[in-house]
Formats: structure tokens, sequence, C-alpha cells
């Protein structure tokens, strides 16, 4: 007789043992519901950073002896990355959900825009690092249209009266003013910003838009498939059990050790 047996992970927090069914849930809970007195932060005053657990801090810590103040560490699962594009490929292909609150300077992650904002103006000001660089999140770019289309992702535009440009000349002094964003569903209901109308997209309609072409999906991995092939030029990759195609090799390998963890590596069958 065959057993079934019917796994869910949860992911606990330290502080409080309430469970949580994603890594990045866990964090947001960790950075807005404790204090910063029982959070569980980097003690470096350049870095701050807070960690979901303990063990994830304490690796974080060692990579600061190895490679400096700055090192390319997620937050969120404590992986270590040897250059930016690298933590950033790896935060848009799984931890998506965090990339409007990602400091573009230091890397660390904030609960809310506001926050994320707030840190950018009182650590980080003035932007030096590059002509056209975000306001709100202090990622740097090589022209305006870009940068202009990546803000798009924090809910707000820039007003057409002030030039979003860092340089010394002109200072960033643009006043931000919230967009007035609809669904295409409920042509009624009108959003002060992008995050606001994501939210009711997930929660009313059950789905996912894409932040470059307002595209929607049903599924995150939908989502992923469209950005890597669309905006990205990727292939998929297939799993060689199922043949179940991946929008990248990181939700290949979470798939496989989920539903194909048991089974024989089907590559070594074929060397065979």
């Amino acid at each position: 007789m065959e057993i079934e047996l019917n796994i869910i992970s949860f992911f606990v927090c330290e502080l409080c043992g309430s469970s949580h069914p994603s890594k990045w849930e866990r964090w947001l809970h960790v950075s807005s519901s404790h204090n910063n007195e029982l959070a569980i932060k980097c003690d470096r005053e350049d870095c701050g950073k807070i960690f979901a657990t303990k063990s994830l801090r304490n690796e974080h810590v060692q990579h600061h002896a190895i490679q400096g103040s700055s090192p390319n560490t997620c937050e969120i699962c404590g992986k270590l990355w040897g250059s930016r594009v690298d933590y950033w490929k790896h935060v848009m292909g799984v931890h998506s959900d965090t990339v409007p609150l990602i400091c573009g300077v230091c890397l660390k992650v904030f609960p809310n825009v506001l926050q994320l904002s707030t840190h950018v103006r009182s650590k980080h000001w003035p932007l030096t690092n590059g002509d056209f660089s975000c306001d709100i999140c202090g990622r740097p770019y090589s022209n305006k249209s870009k940068m202009s289309r990546h803000r798009k992702i924090h809910g707000f535009e820039e007003n057409c009266d002030n030039g979003v440009e860092n340089n010394s000349e002109n200072k960033v002094d643009g006043r931000i003013r919230e967009t007035d964003l609809s669904c295409e569903l409920c042509a009624d209901l009108k959003f002060t910003n992008l995050e606001k109308l994501c939210n009711h997209r997930r929660i009313i309609h059950g789905l996912f838009p894409c932040d470059l072409c307002n595209k929607c999906y049903g599924r995150t991995s939908h989502l992923w498939k469209h950005v890597n092939r669309v905006h990205k030029g990727h292939e998929d990759v297939t799993c060689p059990y199922c043949l179940k195609t991946s929008a990248s090799k990181d939700h290949l390998a979470a798939h496989i050790s989920k539903i194909h963890r048991y089974e024989p590596d089907s590559r070594k069958d074929r060397k065979r």
C-alpha cells in the first residue's frame, strides 16, 4: 500500500514563533512587527541589514570579513552573490515581490516604499552613482527614459516641470506625485499607486501584472515566463523528468526539489 505524504513547509519567526508560508513573508513580518531592539540585524553601522534568523545573520557577518563592508548578500534567503548583477538576477527570479523595495545603493530591503525612500535620502543623498538615478531607491540608469520606466514600479512618476536628473546643476528636487491607475476589470476603481493596483489585481482577480507592459497572468510562474521570453529574450529551461518548462534555473531547481526529489537522476541513467 502506498502512502502519499503531503509535506507543507512553514518558515517560523525565531522571535515570536509565528509561521509564514514563504521566506519573504517571514522577513516582512520580522522587519515590520518587531522593533529595532528585537530585530535580528547586522551590527555593522554601515550595513544594518535585517535577517529572519540568527543563522542567516551570522553567515552574513562572516561574508563581511571576507568581502568588506557591502557583500552582495540576499536578506531574504541569505545567499551570497559574487556581483551585483548576479544578485539582481537572483532577486528578479526568486524574490520578485521585493524588487520595488530594495535600495539600489546598498541592497537593503524595506517593508514599504516610504521607508525605502526615507533611507535613500538620509543615508545616500546626494546620489553620485550616475546622472540618472532613481530618487526613490537610488538605482542608477544610463538615461532618463530607462530611469523613468523603472520608477513606475514604485508607483510614482516625476512631475513634468521638475526633472529628476541627478547632477550638480540640477539636484533632485522633483515633487513626487502619485498617478491615477485603473483596473481594466473594474473601470470605476482608481488607485493612487502601482502597488495598490497590483495588490487589488492579486487579491480580487487573482492576477499578477507585468511591470514592463502591464499584461496580467494568473500565476507568478506564467508571469516570469513572459518576462524572460518577451523582455529578456531568454529561453525556457525544461524539467528532465516531466518536461515542464520554467522561467529560470532557480525556478526549475525549486520545482525538481519539490516534485521530483525522490526520483533517480535521469541524467545519470542516460549516461548508462
